[in-house]
């Protein structure tokens, strides 16, 4: 009765083995203690559990979602994530001696968890095994190299404004805010929830953005074509305000 007074109130079955874990763990201790006699949550039968069936984006939606994050904190993210079909964990432990601008690669080497420590939850970075499946080097395509180096300008000069206050902890990491602090991986989730809501587009998760790249079963469009079009688009973008800069200050400056 009470379990689906729990599902009624929107909470998922997951949800509900997730609070059965809990509350057996919470009488199991009782039991060791001699409280009880048995656990009396052995007795209860749980739900099967959820199985969740991803969801993904076509071309067009994909090219909708990149202009929505173009200039928000997530871009940097989101475009990694969806041009390599990396995790979010990896993304988040991109480091910047893992980038060879000159031999035009990115390696996947590193990975960023957020972790329950003594009570605390602190993010953790470790190094991924060098196996074939999860260590990587890829190579650097030219919409995400135009997107690192302005990254890389951008923690430059905020490191010199925020001189002392800056945050000394991340200054390998890519993905940081302003102040060089290290995305956490909920933030992630979240504000990219948000930006879904906020731009109207169609609900997915942060982790359907690899599965195009990871499952050529749910692979609708070539990335690659996304990428073509990306950059076809910012170049008309500039060709138009190269225009305006022409007509109006007879210098030709912009990109």
């Amino acid at each position: 009765m009470r379990r689906q007074s729990i599902l009624n109130n929107g909470c998922t079955t997951n949800t509900v083995i997730h609070y059965h874990a809990i509350i057996r763990k919470a009488l199991q201790s009782a039991v060791k203690k001699d409280i009880l006699s048995k656990n009396p949550a052995d007795q209860v039968d749980r739900p099967k559990k959820n199985v969740y069936h991803g969801s993904f984006y076509s071309e067009e939606e994909m090219l909708d979602l990149f202009h929505a994050a173009a200039g928000a904190p997530l871009e940097l993210c989101v475009k990694i994530a969806a041009y390599y079909g990396l995790r979010r964990s990896e993304v988040l432990g991109l480091r910047w001696d893992a980038v060879d601008f000159e031999k035009k690669t990115i390696s996947i080497s590193h990975k960023v968890i957020e972790a329950n420590v003594d009570g605390k939850f602190m993010l953790l970075g470790e190094d991924v095994p060098k196996t074939k499946f999860s260590f990587r080097t890829l190579p650097l395509i030219p919409v995400v190299e135009t997107l690192l180096l302005g990254a890389k300008e951008r923690q430059e000069k905020n490191r010199t404004l925020f001189r002392d206050s800056y945050c000394q902890n991340y200054l390998d990491y890519i993905c940081v805010d302003e102040s060089d602090k290290l995305l956490r991986p909920n933030y992630v989730a979240e504000h990219f929830g948000w930006l879904l809501r906020k731009y109207d587009l169609r609900k997915i998760r942060f982790h359907d953005l690899r599965h195009p790249n990871v499952k050529p079963k749910t692979q609708n469009f070539s990335i690659f074509s996304i990428q073509k079009k990306e950059t076809l688009s910012n170049h008309r973008f500039n060709s138009a305000i190269n225009s305006l800069i022409l007509r109006y200050t007879g210098s030709f400056k912009f990109g």
